[in-house]
């Protein structure tokens, strides 16, 4: 049985606006046709792949680290090419390919922030991480249905860039999620040489 907690942190990475406006559209399809609604469960939610969580962190130390540890780091081109499912979950969500640059980046965030880290369950540590980027959760089996239905007609391979990674303090009422404000966050410099590096 998962503890759940009122609030914790998450480090995600952000895409090219492009993406972005891509992402929220297919978003608001869905809300707009009753199928998912979330989109608007959170304030300003933006779409995301999850790099890190942690449950207790002191923030200004953490944002300084962070900060540092992204000070060299390129913007990560990557493809978003498979619509899929966690199962017994009711979500939907985009995966990207796991080029070797956004499986290397991903390592070398969590050796680097090891400190932070105090949950060795946590599903977004290397060896348990399935980078995805969630486009509806908490169906009902019917809307479940309908939301990979529309995505599987709706969506086509996205290339896309990470280009920011930011930090966000998650609230949670009734195990679901309420808001997310960003609380830091980092612009990524230029752009390695190919999505499939």
């Amino acid at each position: 049985m998962m503890f759940w907690r009122e609030k914790m942190y998450g480090v995600m990475a952000l895409f090219d606006e492009t993406t972005e406006k891509e992402l929220h559209a297919v978003w608001n399809e869905l809300c707009g046709s009753g199928i998912s609604y979330y989109s608007k469960e959170a304030p300003n939610r933006r779409p995301h792949i999850t790099i890190a969580s942690y449950q207790n962190i002191e923030p200004e130390s953490f944002i300084e680290d962070m900060n540092q540890v992204l000070q060299e780091t390129s913007s990560i081109p990557i493809t978003l090419g498979t619509l899929g499912t966690f199962l017994a979950s009711q979500t939907v969500f985009l995966s990207p390919v796991p080029t070797k640059t956004l499986l290397d980046f991903h390592h070398n965030f969590h050796e680097k922030m090891k400190k932070y880290s105090d949950n060795p369950s946590s599903l977004y540590l290397p060896g348990n991480w399935i980078p995805h980027c969630t486009i509806a959760n908490h169906l009902k089996e019917e809307k479940f249905h309908e939301a990979f239905q529309y995505c599987t007609n709706r969506i086509e391979k996205v290339d896309a860039v990470i280009r920011e990674i930011a930090l966000i303090k998650v609230e949670y009422k009734n195990k679901k999620c309420v808001d997310a404000p960003i609380i830091f966050s980092k612009r990524l410099t230029g752009v390695t040489n190919s999505v499939h590096s």
